[in-house]
């Protein structure tokens, strides 16, 4: 049986099959909040998303994302802007995905709080919209390539410590007789001050 869902003044019908990967994208989730609200750094659940994504388009779907055409120029006319709003993604994408894509000023806009692209590709509307569409998709399937190639990387491998270096007898036997000799000016200069006081101090005050 097909559900009837309206946009605008155009009708999508939804199969049972195509509802069946909007369900299963919700409880991953699901999932995916779950693991934030106990602070796991696990991003396995991602890679489930990414993995699920690239088999199934409508995984987000489409009627979660609002368009409007341009109104400036004869130009802008042609062109569709798309907002895909963050608190409707939340359903449907990881939070790691959303909360990367806020820190990406070229596609995420502060004062709607949405993901947001455009298309002119065509003078048709809903091929435009379409465009928009896989742009979205394509922009948060890229944050979740980047998302599990950092957890994939391993860290930088750390060399063992050499243990100190030996100094050939030669050098061992030089450093210790300039350490002794040393010693012995120290010595001399120490002795040659204490008699210098010894003798002021005999000598006693000057008038």
């Amino acid at each position: 049986m097909n559900r009837q869902l309206i946009l605008g003044t155009r009708a999508l019908s939804i199969t049972q099959e195509t509802i069946a990967p909007i369900q299963l994208s919700r409880s991953l989730s699901s999932r995916t909040n779950t693991h934030d609200r106990n602070g796991s750094n696990n991003v396995s659940h991602v890679g489930e998303w990414l993995e699920f994504l690239n088999n199934n388009a409508e995984t987000i779907p489409s009627s979660i994302v609002k368009s409007k055409h341009g109104q400036s120029s004869p130009r802008s006319l042609k062109t569709l802007t798309c907002r895909a709003p963050i608190d409707a993604l939340e359903q449907f994408v990881p939070q790691e995905v959303l909360e990367r894509v806020k820190d990406s000023p070229s596609h995420y806009t502060r004062g709607s709080d949405a993901v947001v692209t455009t298309s002119n590709r065509t003078t048709s509307a809903n091929a435009n919209r379409q465009d928009c569409i896989k742009k979205i998709r394509d922009i948060l399937r890229e944050i979740a390539k980047d998302i599990m190639a950092e957890a994939s990387r391993k860290p930088p491998k750390q060399l063992p410590k050499k243990p100190p270096t030996k100094l050939p007898e030669a050098e061992a036997r030089r450093r210790f007789e300039e350490q002794k000799r040393q010693q012995r000016v120290a010595k001399v200069h120490e002795k040659i001050v204490r008699g210098r006081e010894e003798r002021i101090q005999a000598r006693g005050p000057r008038n």
